[in-house]
């Protein structure tokens, strides 16, 4: 039974993904850099967990910092479950580095290193500063990296199930 259900969902999925444009009614949605972004940020929080009391608690919304927090808000609704504020914040679940030079990058994942809030990056030398997990465009698509060891450092954890999906960084070592 598992495995024809299984059948079925990748029948069905290869169908809605492969179908030509035109079979679909040629509807093709466009999104911005912001708006994935946002959306990403906003489905991320179902595969980390916060340690203890760190994370919102039942009823409470997820507060997302972000350097550049103008262009994210059309994304981040009242009623969504998520506040968004502009970085630097005093408390926050999710850190998101967007639109910020590198030096500056650096400083901030340095001041937020060690603390329980999901820190993400827009450019891959954020993972080498410490971010947790990096946003980047490869063939006109949104995709990830994870540092799983950053998440660790700050005692967060991250899905198996996300693990599978996205592409891991790991630190180089000296050796």
């Amino acid at each position: 039974m598992r495995r024809v259900k299984s059948l079925f969902i990748a029948t069905f999925l290869c169908a809605v993904f492969f179908l030509p444009g035109h079979a679909l009614g040629d509807h093709r949605l466009t999104a911005s850099l912001p708006q994935l972004e946002a959306l990403y940020v906003q489905r991320l929080v179902n595969y980390v967990r916060w340690p203890g009391n760190s994370g919102p608690q039942p009823g409470q919304s997820y507060i997302v910092a972000a350097t550049d927090s103008a262009v994210l808000r059309p994304f981040f609704p009242k009623e969504s479950g998520f506040k968004l504020v502009q970085w630097p914040s005093s408390e926050c679940h999710i850190l998101l580095i967007n639109r910020t030079p590198d030096r500056e990058a650096a400083a901030i994942l340095k001041r937020a290193k060690g603390y329980p809030v999901l820190t993400i990056g827009t450019r891959p030398i954020n993972l080498h500063q410490g971010a947790m997990i990096n946003f980047y465009m490869q063939s006109g698509k949104l995709r990830m990296q994870v540092n799983p060891q950053a998440a660790d450092e700050a005692g967060l954890s991250i899905s198996s199930r996300l693990l599978k999906l996205v592409k891991i960084y790991r630190e180089k070592s000296d050796e």
